[in-house]
């Protein structure tokens, strides 16, 4: 019984996070979710709990994915520089399908949630931090810049295109260029010239 219950909250969860995706966190309700999700609502409250909890394991399952994926690319790709054209394709795609424009809403309204999704946050900037000093110490990144100011600049950049409205083609097209702009100002120069 127990796996059939976890199926069914990846299922929920997994719903939850394209609900808040479309609309955001006003925009539907618990009877939407088990609609969605192909549940009686009482058999929702059972598996789930609050809709507090939920969201807090919607946003760190979502987290976590998102973590896994950097890390795959971290492992699998031995050129710096494909891995770095790979994670820009990756970060559009977190930001085209992705609900974190909700998150400060969320943290609003259930501020319980934000120290669990600050501590899983860290988690994802130790691995970015930590492929940006390889960057540094393979001479193709600069070195008068310290990975936490790149990364405030990288996530500047995803807020400003979460804020923007931008769908389609237009933010593919925006995204990759402000994302271009980025990793080119970042490269390390020859002669150590900036």
């Amino acid at each position: 019984m127990k796996s059939s219950n976890d199926a069914i909250r990846d299922r929920v969860i997994r719903t939850v996070r394209e609900l808040l995706r479309r609309h955001g966190l006003k925009g539907w309700n618990m009877d939407d979710l088990a609609r969605e999700a192909g549940l009686a609502k009482n058999t929702l409250y059972k598996i789930i709990g609050s809709k507090e909890s939920l969201l807090e394991q919607a946003i760190l399952s979502k987290m976590r994915d998102d973590h896994a994926h950097i890390e795959t690319i971290i492992q699998e790709e031995q050129d710096y520089m494909t891995a770095v054209a790979r994670m820009t394709e990756c970060f559009a795609d977190l930001v085209k399908n992705n609900f974190d424009y909700v998150i400060p809403s969320i943290f609003l309204e259930y501020p319980d949630i934000e120290k669990n999704v600050r501590n899983s946050r860290k988690e994802i900037l130790t691995s970015l931090s930590a492929f940006i000093e390889r960057g540094v110490e393979i001479g193709l990144v600069r070195d008068d810049m310290p990975p936490d100011f790149i990364i405030d600049l990288l996530e500047g950049i995803v807020l400003h295109y979460y804020r923007t409205g931008l769908t389609g083609d237009r933010f593919e097209m925006s995204f990759q260029c402000a994302m271009d702009c980025l990793v080119h100002g970042l490269k390390k120069r020859e002669n150590g010239l900036r």
